[in-house]
């Protein structure tokens, strides 16, 4: 059984893959750390920790076109003078130029960029690693297993260090009744015609906030204050909701105010992830399980009532709407593997997802990323940002860190100059009004 993700059966994978054309696939995982860490020792275990994730090593094979040799995980070293946390708009710029600069590719799946401070008491790691072969969790499963490695190579510089490896599976491996032919063609169909809906519809939801001639693209991190902490959960077990419910709601009020029309239905798009969907044994897997997903509705006025709309659309979006979704992913790849200018797919892409504005996770706030530090290198602060994939402008995510919710926005600085202004701080309003509100 071949057991290799690829183009012809795999969308998630291959729109990744065939969309490197157009756009960066890196997806990108921050750590700091206190303590000194060992260069050397560092290389090792990076190249222990790829030799046990296959798909890294084998994804160069998948493709025709991918023809040069296989090159060891790459390794950055550099010194900042600045404060050593996401705050340091320095540190931002020295870790989002290196994505710019050096990003992954089918050769080069996984770099390791490493920034030290001054007096070399702290750090930040940074890993880069293609979205083609690994979603958000995947990521924090080849870092959490690093950094074991590390561990127990700074342990006893002797130790031996072999894993039982990871192991992964085509969506033809995992579910081959979705590409019986009957399915394969019933999907697509369907997707071809709800491709013309959207690119005739005039309901979109585009938002720009103030420029910025900086270009580029910048990171937004924030713990939560614990006030809004605590209302989130109260407000999430009284409206039978997730937490991530409360910020969906909050994001179609923010865009509802501030897309510049009134009267017409609110877009944008989610990251869902198919791990529960194909079962237990995909909890802990290493691939790409993320497909984006666009949910339009007319927000009602009452709280409880918008809640109740995006949990049945969250809802059938992961059941009968799924087949949809992947259906424009598989169209999506022939687009993009045909080789059609970049403005053509640019343009196609604008019209057929109707919004700028990805949140990367609707669902369950499961993980807390703290959990995988060692005790001679402890974790102090974290966050993951993906790749901005045309046309989206921004995304942002809701992770626990230390047992914490936190905010981090990845966004293109062209289009908000002033994220705190443009994005956050009325987000976290309309997010206060849903808490606050009885109806």
């Amino acid at each position: 059984m071949n057991c290799l993700a690829s183009p012809t059966n795999d969308p998630v994978s291959g729109f990744f893959h065939w969309g490197r054309r157009y756009f960066d696939t890196t997806n990108s995982h921050f750590f700091i750390i206190d303590g000194n860490v060992d260069s050397e020792l560092l290389g090792e275990a990076l190249r222990k920790a790829v030799c046990e994730f296959g798909l890294l090593g084998d994804s160069r094979h998948n493709y025709a076109d991918i023809t040069q040799d296989a090159s060891s995980p790459v390794l950055d070293e550099s010194m900042h003078s600045g404060a050593m946390c996401f705050s340091d708009a320095v540190l931002r710029r020295t870790l989002m130029r290196h994505v710019a600069v050096h990003p992954t590719s089918a050769s080069h799946p996984v770099r390791l960029q490493l920034i030290r401070s001054a007096d070399s008491q702290r750090c930040c790691l940074h890993l880069l690693i293609s979205h083609e072969v690994a979603d958000v969790k995947s990521g924090h499963i080849f870092m959490a297993r690093f950094m074991a490695i590390y561990a127990t190579l700074r342990d006893s510089s002797s130790a031996r260090h072999a894993g039982a490896g990871f192991p992964v599976c085509s969506l033809a491996d995992s579910r081959p009744e979705w590409f019986a032919r009957r399915a394969l063609l019933h999907r697509r169909s369907r997707a071809y015609v709800d491709i013309a809906r959207r690119m005739l519809s005039v309901d979109r939801s585009c938002l720009r906030g103030s420029t910025s001639a900086s270009g580029g693209n910048d990171f937004f991190h924030q713990v939560l204050p614990e006030d809004l902490q605590q209302g989130l959960r109260i407000a999430a077990r009284r409206h039978g909701v997730t937490l991530n419910t409360l910020f969906s709601g909050a994001l179609v009020r923010y865009l509802d105010r501030h897309q510049g029309h009134s009267g017409r239905s609110v877009t944008y798009s989610f990251a869902l992830s198919l791990r529960k969907l194909l079962g237990s044994e995909h909890a802990e897997a290493f691939r790409s399980y993320m497909v984006p997903c666009t949910v339009r509705l007319s927000p009602p006025a009452s709280s409880r009532a918008l809640l109740q709309d995006l949990g049945r659309q969250t809802g059938y979006l992961r059941t009968d709407g799924l087949a949809l979704e992947l259906g424009r992913m598989e169209n999506a790849v022939g687009l993009y593997r045909d080789g059609l200018p970049g403005f053509v797919v640019r343009w196609v892409m604008k019209r057929t997802q109707g919004t700028n504005i990805f949140f990367s996770n609707p669902g369950v706030i499961e993980e807390d990323f703290s959990c995988f530090g060692t005790e001679s290198l402890p974790i102090t602060d974290s966050l993951t940002v993906g790749c901005l994939v045309h046309p989206y402008d921004l995304m942002f995510y809701t992770s626990t860190f230390g047992g914490k919710t936190q905010l981090d926005v990845v966004f293109r600085s062209s289009c908000f100059g002033d994220i705190e202004k443009d994005f956050v701080t009325p987000l976290i309003t309309e997010l206060r009004k849903i808490i606050d509100s009885h109806d």
